[in-house]
């Protein structure tokens, strides 16, 4: 989104690589790089340039983002033909969701903003191969097709942005409702995805789709004079005050820190935008923002980094024990314990949960960020999706450094012998 001058760095696992890069040169966003060892992929993406998917339909549900209601239908448009894109190369996205859905806009004057604006983007997606770890309710490897997944992706996107969307004064947002996005949500239905895009062209063909405007006669239409033109400057001001806060904690990605301050300023931005007399300033802290940040992270990462020091303990004793019994090997069990907790630490599943901050809202009502709660809630529902996953992590780790250490002390042995 304009005026977003940072940087996202996406981890996700894979399963095959050759299979993975086949993919990429088809669809490909921001730089790429592999970790081989550990078997997952980093995506480096500007957030100037690019916007989730998940986070423009926040931005617009939440009246930051304005978009017209034509804008809306091309998106779906452009999200079904994406789709059918892969199919025709013969590729899939088994884990889709909003979040690994993304815009890339082809400069920033046409990307997502406060105010109406042209938007000239590609769709790309991410995260293939990786399943969604975040979700704690997903059943065990349940791998749906993107043909699918896109239908349930695009009614949250209508669901959530459709009553925010500004229309002409003598239209009835009832009438449009039942004209245009109930045959939507019927095709939806359907699951056909041909029927789809044929509904959504026929209603931009009915309803006088301007490709110059991007609007479609339901549309507000726009002027010079729109209010939000003339507090654009003052928007900038805060964001970029936003953009301009340091973390102090390395422990934490500097995207999902910045991630943070804005979700917890929004609704203070959103409220200045919609004075009409002027725009209000944010009372923005910096510093406060930090400390308060700092104090939750600190808190997560505690119980996450006792969480798994716990688990690889109980799993060392439980392996150990078979170990000791079958070969009759002394294990230095404490230094196995720091190897294995600190590859756990570092391992791909770790930082994935730190790809976007969003992941915080996959378990409340509230799309924002309440101080109140946020732990109790939120956060902890998250961190049992986290736990989930580590519990298929460490088994497996401290199998392989038993073996490993197996290994060199039977070397040991043979070189003592001969």
């Amino acid at each position: 989104m304009k005026h977003f001058l940072y940087d996202s760095e996406d981890v996700y696992t894979y399963e095959n690589l050759e299979e993975l890069q086949k993919i990429l040169q088809f669809d490909q966003i921001g730089e790429v790089t592999y970790n081989q060892e550990e078997n997952y992929i980093k995506y480096k993406i500007h957030r100037e340039e690019c916007i989730r998917l998940s986070d423009l339909i926040y931005f617009i549900s939440s009246n930051l983002g304005r978009i017209h209601l034509g804008q809306l239908l091309v998106l779906v448009q452009s999200l079904v033909t994406k789709v059918q894109q892969l199919e025709l190369a013969n590729f899939d996205h088994l884990y889709l969701d909003s979040n690994r859905i993304w815009l890339k806009f082809k400069n920033k004057e046409q990307a997502l903003n406060m105010k109406y604006q042209q938007l000239d983007y590609t769709v790309h997606f991410t995260g293939y191969q990786c399943p969604n770890y975040e979700d704690l309710n997903e059943k065990e490897n349940l791998k749906i097709p993107s043909s699918q997944k896109i239908l349930l992706i695009i009614k949250g996107l209508i669901d959530n942005c459709f009553n925010n969307i500004i229309l002409a004064k003598s239209i009835q947002k009832a009438d449009v409702k039942k004209s245009i996005i109930d045959p939507i949500l019927h095709e939806i239905s359907t699951k056909k995805l041909d029927q789809l895009i044929k509904e959504i062209n026929s209603i931009l063909q009915r309803y006088e789709y301007k490709k110059e405007k991007q609007t479609i006669s339901f549309d507000e239409q726009v002027t010079l004079f729109d209010e939000r033109f003339e507090l654009d400057l003052d928007y900038k001001k805060d964001i970029k005050k936003i953009m301009e806060t340091k973390k102090t904690s390395e422990t934490t990605a500097n995207h999902y820190f910045i991630e943070y301050c804005l979700y917890l300023n929004l609704p203070q931005i959103v409220q200045g935008l919609e004075n009409s007399n002027q725009f209000q300033r944010i009372q923005y802290d910096g510093v406060k923002t930090v400390e308060v940040f700092d104090q939750i992270q600190s808190k997560i990462q505690t119980e996450r980094q006792n969480y798994i020091e716990q688990l690889v303990k109980n799993e060392i004793e439980k392996q150990s024990y078979h170990f000791v019994q079958f070969y009759r090997f002394d294990f230095d069990l404490e230094e196995m314990n720091k190897i294995i907790t600190s590859q756990i630490s570092n391992h791909a599943i770790i930082k994935y949960f730190n790809n976007t901050y969003t992941y915080n809202f996959k378990y409340t009502e509230k799309p924002y960020i309440d101080l109140q709660d946020t732990h109790k809630s939120n956060v902890n529902q998250l961190q049992q999706a986290f736990e989930k996953q580590i519990q298929k992590v460490v088994p497996l780790i401290t199998q392989e450094c038993f073996d490993m250490k197996i290994q060199l002390l039977i070397l040991e042995l043979i070189n003592e012998l001969v």
